[in-house]
């Protein structure tokens, strides 16, 4: 059986579950979906140095289970377009679990890790029990709202709470 705690990894101090091992986990058939559910990833846009890559997590039945995006450039990775799949796939597991959101409540990846998850509220099925989550801030761990939630990852990359966000615009 797949133990995610077997491969975390030390990043900025952190614990990480790489993509790899997220991908490990979901097909273990043990603790994860199986080969019976896919992944499908598309590349959404391309231009001259950047990629916009959506992947979609269906179950047995073919049905829609999670979908996450990534979005990188070459000014940061001359990969960038192996690395835009590999954050959208990560995101697309975080959103199921598979991740390491649950490894440390202060766990904080920053803004350039490639495959951070984003959370948002709402449930999901896994094991046919239903899990429910709220969003929080990246910086300071508290509750916010939706509204928050969208703005913030929208302007700074990540979920914050009003407090975190003026914080970030004065550059403290």
């Amino acid at each position: 059986m797949f133990n995610p705690n077997d491969h975390m990894m030390k990043l900025k101090g952190k614990d990480y579950l790489q993509v790899a091992w997220r991908l490990v986990w979901f097909r273990d058939p043990e603790n994860g979906c199986g080969s019976s559910w896919g992944i499908k990833t598309e590349l959404l846009e391309h231009g001259e140095n950047w990629a916009v890559f959506r992947a979609t997590i269906t179950n047995e039945k073919g049905e829609v289970i999670s979908t996450g995006h990534g979005s990188e450039s070459a000014k940061d990775f001359g990969d960038y377009l192996e690395k835009a799949e590999t954050k959208a796939v990560g995101r697309a597991l975080a959103m199921l679990g598979f991740g390491t959101q649950f490894a440390a409540d202060e766990l904080d990846e920053g803004e350039r890790i490639v495959d951070s998850p984003i959370e948002r509220k709402g449930s999901f099925m896994t094991k046919g029990k239903e899990v429910s989550f709220t969003p929080t801030c990246a910086d300071c761990g508290s509750q916010i709202t939706d509204a928050e939630h969208d703005f913030s990852v929208k302007r700074f990359g990540r979920p914050l709470c009003r407090a975190c966000q003026k914080k970030v615009q004065n550059g403290s």
